[in-house]
């Protein structure tokens, strides 16, 4: 067997903590680290293709640098933690597709793709309260995450290699949980998650081809799906503990999405019937439809045991 080509790096790590008082300190960070096998995904259809590609000779491995600092105080008093963190990481050689790539099983990978520049920045403010019969927890994040293609020919350019926004970027999230500890035998908990709209691709325009509307996108990711927001109930039921079981059960009833929010997955076009689609629509070419996949509440009921 023959090598033909062998990538090593160094990933230096650095962590610094500073204690700022008893219940303070101030942290910061470097990590230096090396990907060489990288997924390569399409989000302008329905269902998302992906594609793992190694690297080799035509494709250099993804390298990123990233920065964290973070300051962090606990009230020991009132059980409370409160942490501010921020962090900066930079991106090379990340893999994305190129404008009217063909990403369906294509034999030479490295022809329909090219590797572009990235950066991600964010601040994280969190707040958890870990004791007493009422707890829970309140984390809100503000965060950026952009790509920009160095491509010389025009026709390999994404959005003219100006920076645009990547498929994980969502600038903002908000986690909550809240916990009932009702009795020694039973505990409610409601869990809430929100976050921006992730970016998707909208038709720029449209063109016709034997009776055929076929639309034209010359930029990437330049709309937003919805808002996704859910929340999440749950109760908690847990027997008298038994000396003479060797085991300990409880059951855990669920509601996922309890008012029945409908979050799109994804947006797709499709030709618009004008008999199906109703006369305020027929003059439209291409209709534009959200995918779904939970379209109201979803109940469950589960019984855990552990051995004693």
């Amino acid at each position: 067997m023959k090598v033909l080509l062998s990538y090593t790096n160094p990933e230096p790590r650095l962590g610094l903590n500073y204690k700022l008082g008893e219940n303070s300190s101030l942290k910061m960070s470097y990590a230096s680290i090396y990907q060489y096998i990288q997924n390569i995904y399409n989000t302008s259809t329905p269902l998302p293709t992906s594609r793992w590609k190694i690297s080799d000779s035509y494709i250099l491995p993804q390298k990123n640098d990233t920065y964290g600092l973070g300051l962090y105080k606990n009230y020991p008093k009132i059980g409370i933690d409160f942490s501010v963190e921020s962090y900066y990481r930079n991106t090379q050689n990340n893999l994305t597709y190129k404008p009217g790539a063909n990403f369906f099983l294509s034999e030479f990978l490295e022809q329909e793709v090219t590797q572009a520049q990235g950066k991600s920045y964010g601040l994280e403010i969190s707040l958890r309260k870990t004791t007493g019969k009422v707890n829970g927890f309140f984390n809100y994040t503000w965060s950026r995450s952009q790509l920009r293609s160095n491509e010389p020919l025009i026709k390999n350019r994404i959005n003219n290699n100006n920076w645009f926004s990547s498929d994980f970027d969502r600038p903002h999230t908000v986690n909550a949980s809240i916990n009932f500890e009702g009795d020694a035998f039973n505990s409610f908990s409601f869990n809430f998650t929100g976050q921006t709209g992730r970016p998707y691709t909208v038709a720029n325009g449209v063109y016709k081809q034997e009776n055929v509307t076929i639309p034209i996108f010359l930029s990437r990711n330049n709309g937003r799906l919805p808002v996704y927001h859910r929340l999440d109930f749950s109760w908690k039921i847990a027997y008298k503990k038994d000396p003479n079981k060797r085991y300990k059960g409880d059951w855990t009833f669920t509601v996922y999405n309890l008012y029945g929010r409908t979050n799109p997955f994804n947006v797709y076009y499709s030709q618009r019937n004008g008999s199906q689609d109703g006369s305020v629509f027929s003059d439209d070419p291409l209709g534009s439809y959200q995918l779904s996949v939970l379209k109201g509440a979803l109940v469950s009921l589960a019984y855990n045991f552990k051995f004693q």
